[in-house]
């Protein structure tokens, strides 16, 4: 049977059904009597187009919102018998339209033959499936955000473990000093912590025209900073912002930075920083705090270069903790440093140079935070007297005290003293205007220390003033190498037991010791030995090749192990690498106490034991 033009037909089962009118089928299909997996098409005459009956459903819908009542429903028409129907063109998988809608005889028929000329519609996603599809999302990034953090939490846990092993020999800064006994300094009842230096050297500039000297014992009746009462900087320091790149001061500020060894009458000694200062005194001034070398009998300056000097005299201020140490048995010292003559402004950036824990030339960066007078600072104002201090947040630890506070253009601002214990970044620094009016009128004499080198008859504090002066040098400087390897190999086995350290990392650990093994080697052996006792040299000799031999132990052993080691191979080397060392340091430890015996006899002074 032929098909008729402009109607609507359906396929199903292998059948042809129509054909309908579009309001026939219009009602055929709204009441469902289509099977879902039919084919509708409509003939236009020429070719069937078919049509998707989602699409059709969904106009006819819309359709029915806005139109009127469709007429009664007609009979269902009979269906046509089965015969297949040819088809020239294959169906189109979406409706196309076969002619402009403007010309069409398309648009003479009711809605439902319109569906063939429009644009299928995008099907909405209905309003409760796009919440769902939101609280899926938000529920799968909270998972990623709580599953992240918690394993960003076991990495900074493991960072932090690491570091912790990698500081374990640091000492902690406590937050009482003990209070003076000289001068009749009053007793401290909350004494702070004192810094010792960090060094890094500032290039030298002309200093200023001076300034007179601030009152010492100003009243201090509110908090006020002092850097309010600054003086305008002269006019060849125009500008204090922070320059980049190398710094052409710093080759000066480091030679000038020295390092200071004090030992008292019982062995103990300690170590901290200095810096040669200009001045007009006849020998080489070095400014240090008075805390640094308080109670001591042998004094010993470090150079950058390694020579050591007695110290016999000086000027000393415990009131405001400062020492100026006259090193009369040199000649010229290698830079000096000048004072700034004004206070620095807030925010000012500064440096602070020396030897925190005996690591020399060591630099810090900081801002000036304040600047304060003693009475304003209440841990210290039982203890001094009213003197202004720099507080800066630059990084101190034992050892820096006594060394230079720098601004960018070399010029000290400050002598590093003290931070408070327990606290952040709350350090302070003597003012350099109060150095400059210290210094000008301080008048060198004899320490008043308790200690042969300090008792010395002789005023002019060369070697002759005691014989023996070399000697106690050079065992001092002995002293501090051995214990310096000793402070080593303690962070080396902290380090090595850790069990979280992987095995490059040990590696690293014990190649950093072989170099401080030879470099303490290199020292003992390039120390001075003019005047020294032979007995003395002997034992310094017999630590320097212990030194020089299990650094060389420790390189040969690295060079097998390669670099990737087997972990078990590696720890098992590692461990016999250290429990050898500590069998040979006893055996060393015995050729140096027999000396220290013998020299102590024979001299009557207390020499310390090198290797506790």
């Amino acid at each position: 049977m032929s098909e008729r033009a402009n109607s609507w037909y359906y396929e199903s089962g292998g059948q042809v059904f129509g054909p309908f009118t579009s309001k026939e089928f219009q009602e055929i299909f709204s009441s469902q009597q289509v099977p879902p997996e039919a084919r509708v098409f409509y003939f236009n005459g020429e070719q069937r187009i078919y049509v998707d009956q989602r699409t059709l459903a969904m106009k006819m819908q819309r359709a029915r919102t806005v139109s009127t009542r469709l007429p009664p429903k007609p009979a269902v028409a009979p269906p046509l018998p089965s015969r297949s129907v040819p088809s020239s063109n294959p169906p189109p998988a979406a409706v196309t339209p076969i002619a402009s809608p403007a010309n069409s005889a398309a648009l003479q028929q009711p809605l439902v033959a319109q569906v063939i000329y429009s644009t299928p519609v995008p099907r909405q996603v209905p309003h409760r499936k796009q919440r769902q599809a939101w609280w899926w999302i938000g529920g799968i990034a909270l998972f990623v955000i709580v599953v992240g953090g918690f394993l960003g939490g076991i990495v900074i846990m493991a960072m932090r473990s690491a570091n912790l092993a990698s500081s374990t020999g640091s000492s902690q800064v406590n937050d009482q000093q003990p209070a003076p006994q000289v001068l009749g300094a009053g007793q401290n009842r909350n004494p702070p912590t004192r810094d010792d230096e960090t060094s890094h050297p500032a290039p030298r500039q002309p200093p200023a025209e001076p300034m007179p000297p601030q009152p010492q014992n100003a009243p201090a009746t509110h908090s006020e900073p002092v850097a309010a009462q600054s003086v305008t900087p002269p006019a060849g320091r125009t500008s204090r912002e922070e320059p980049s790149g190398p710094q052409p001061w710093l080759e000066t500020v480091q030679s000038a930075c020295v390092v200071i060894i004090a030992q008292d009458f019982s062995g103990n000694g300690s170590l901290g920083s200095g810096f040669f200062v200009d001045s007009s005194h006849p020998w080489p001034i070095v400014v240090t705090n008075y805390h640094v070398v308080e109670g001591a009998s042998q004094i010993v300056v470090k150079l950058r270069s390694g020579e050591m000097y007695p110290v016999l005299r000086g000027a000393i201020f415990p009131r405001c903790d400062l020492a100026f140490l006259a090193v009369e048995t040199l000649a010229k010292p290698p830079a000096t440093l000048s004072l700034r003559p004004d206070f620095p402004k807030l925010t000012e950036t500064v440096y602070a140079y020396g030897a925190p824990q005996g690591l020399e030339a060591t630099i810090t960066r900081g801002i000036v935070s304040s600047i304060r007078r003693t009475s304003e600072i209440e841990f210290l104002s039982e203890k001094y007297d009213e003197i202004p201090w720099i507080q800066t947040d630059a990084a101190v630890n034992p050892g820096n005290s006594g060394g230079p506070l720098v601004d960018t253009a070399g010029l000290v601002v400050g002598v590093t003293t003290l931070k408070r214990g327990q606290s952040e970044n709350l350090n302070f620094a003597v003012s350099a205007v109060e150095v400059a009016s210290r210094l000008k009128s301080a008048r060198v004499s004899n320490l008043s220390a308790q200690g042969p080198i300090a008792k010395g008859h002789a005023t002019n504090g060369g070697p002759e003033a005691n014989p023996w002066a070399p000697t106690v040098v050079y065992w001092l400087a002995l002293k501090a190498a051995a214990e310096a390897a000793s402070s080593d190999e303690k962070q080396v086995g902290a380090i090595i037991n850790n069990p979280m350290a992987s095995p490059l990392q040990k590696l690293l650990v014990l190649q950093a010791w072989a170099d401080s093994l030879a470099g303490a080697a290199a020292m003992v052996i390039n120390l001075p030995t003019e005047n020294v006792d032979a007995g003395a040299m002997v034992a310094g000799q017999s630590l320097a090749a212990f030194f020089a031999e299990y650094s060389k132990t420790i390189r040969q052993t690295l060079a097998v192990l390669g670099e990737s080691p087997n972990p078990q191979i590696a720890q098992a080397r590692i461990g016999q690498i250290l429990g050898d060392f500590a069998a040979k340091a006893v055996v060393i430890a015995g050729i140096l106490e027999a000396a220290r015996a013998d020299l102590s006899q024979r001299s009557g002074l207390p020499f310390p034991p090198i290797i506790e």
